[in-house]
């Protein structure tokens, strides 16, 4: 069965469009995530309205914003802050319907209190699904070192539009649990997969193998799993991004709208 690939638009506009002339792919689009494109809202909106009918793109998932936010804040002021532009973001993927819409969990694990935390968090996106809950939203690991808290945000959320984003090579360089265990305890979370790869020391966004992830170990999971997720692929070139698209080709993941 076709599952839904989108792509990063880490290369150009002309590039993306000749990826989904030749693959039916879908663009997961990051100018959402950064505040001061969201200053004027309208006119990115139009924007990329504009710009997915010049790529005849049909599929769109949003990266929603992160920095200098956190949805645990203690200070009202970064609090607040958090919860608009996130709901600018997530105005802005309903106005050009898009399939749904990334967030990063925002936490920096030295400087963020492991206690706690994923009861704040839980209360943070409890409350923002009363008002936000039409389009799925997917939580994604950067920075987080225990995919036991993520767990917990989830299991406290508890709602069907709120689910996982695993970022394999975010927690391959950032954290010392191994990837095989991120994927047990988060694998009946997960509804999409940010697909790169590294060697470890960095987010360094390679194509599938150039770097030591054991993407096939991975692969092998997610092709088990009764609703396999939706794939995002994040490499930083034209060549790479083929490289990735044809691993997840050849384990049977065309793509497609699943």
């Amino acid at each position: 069965m076709p599952i839904m690939i989108y792509i990063s638009n880490l290369i150009s506009d002309s590039q993306l469009a000749e990826l989904l002339a030749r693959e039916n792919l879908g663009i997961e689009t990051i100018d959402f995530s950064i505040g001061e494109n969201l200053d004027d809202l309208s006119r990115l909106i139009d924007l990329w309205r504009r710009r997915m009918d010049s790529m005849h793109c049909t599929h769109v998932s949003i990266h929603g914003p992160f920095l200098d936010l956190n949805p645990t804040s203690y200070d009202s002021y970064i609090y607040q802050a958090t919860w608009n532009r996130f709901s600018q973001a997530y105005r802005a993927a309903m106005a050009i319907g898009a399939d749904k819409i990334v967030f990063h969990t925002c936490r920096i694990p030295l400087v963020n209190y492991s206690q706690g935390w994923a009861e704040r968090m839980a209360n943070f996106w409890s409350k923002f699904l009363e008002n936000h809950s039409q389009l799925p939203i997917c939580l994604e690991n950067v920075f987080d070192d225990n995919p036991k808290l993520l767990k917990q945000v989830l299991k406290l959320v508890e709602h069907p539009h709120f689910t996982f984003c695993l970022d394999a090579a975010h927690a391959h360089c950032f954290s010392s649990v191994p990837i095989t265990e991120w994927v047990d305890v988060l694998g009946p979370y997960t509804s999409h997969v940010h697909v790169h790869d590294n060697l470890g020391d960095r987010d360094a966004h390679l194509a599938v193998g150039d770097g030591n992830l054991p993407w096939e170990d991975l692969i092998t999971h997610f092709q088990n799993m009764s609703q396999p997720p939706t794939w995002t692929i994040e490499n930083t070139s034209l060549k790479d991004i083929r490289i990735s698209l044809d691993f997840l080709k050849k384990h049977s993941f065309p793509a497609g709208p699943s």
